[in-house]
């Protein structure tokens, strides 16, 4: 799924972990600024495990998301009750994406870290998180759009 030269695109945002973030904007190219988009926070929220299926059910059925971009989880390390909690969260969100059909991307914790300008709207830590991981996706598509313009 990518963001479309005229369209708005409704993205969830998921921050997996023991507490999960959910951050849900509505994204269009800016028309003045070509490779530039504009991004408008609908809703955020922080979750727990046992609710993420209710809240993105939610989400994706009230706001029409069509994209859901999820932060990559680090298989390496030890393997303790927190990171089993984060693998269960972010396979959670992508059961439930997939349920109701919709695209899922992700990005690494590396890509999610370069992002430093966050929306002073989006409240709690989780959810800024969330906002965060479809900023990174944003960079990331725009810097794969320029290299492909740049390939012609």
């Amino acid at each position: 799924m990518e963001v479309k030269e005229s369209d708005i695109t409704t993205i969830i945002g998921v921050d997996p972990g023991v507490t999960t973030g959910l951050c849900i904007c509505r994204v269009s190219p800016d028309q003045d600024s070509p490779g530039e988009y504009v991004v408008s926070v609908e809703g955020f929220i922080e979750t727990s495990l046992l609710d993420i299926f209710e809240h993105m059910d939610t989400a994706i059925s009230s706001l029409d998301a069509e994209l859901v971009v999820i932060e990559s989880i680090v298989h390496s390390g030890y393997l303790n009750k927190e990171k089993v909690t984060q693998i269960r969260a972010h396979e959670r969100a992508v059961t439930m994406a997939d349920y109701w059909g919709i695209p899922v991307e992700e990005v690494t914790p590396q890509e999610v870290k370069r992002i430093t300008c966050l929306d002073s709207d989006v409240k709690g830590n989780h959810a800024r998180d969330a906002y965060r991981v479809i900023m990174a996706y944003l960079v990331k598509k725009n810097a794969q759009n320029v290299a492909k313009h740049n390939a012609r």
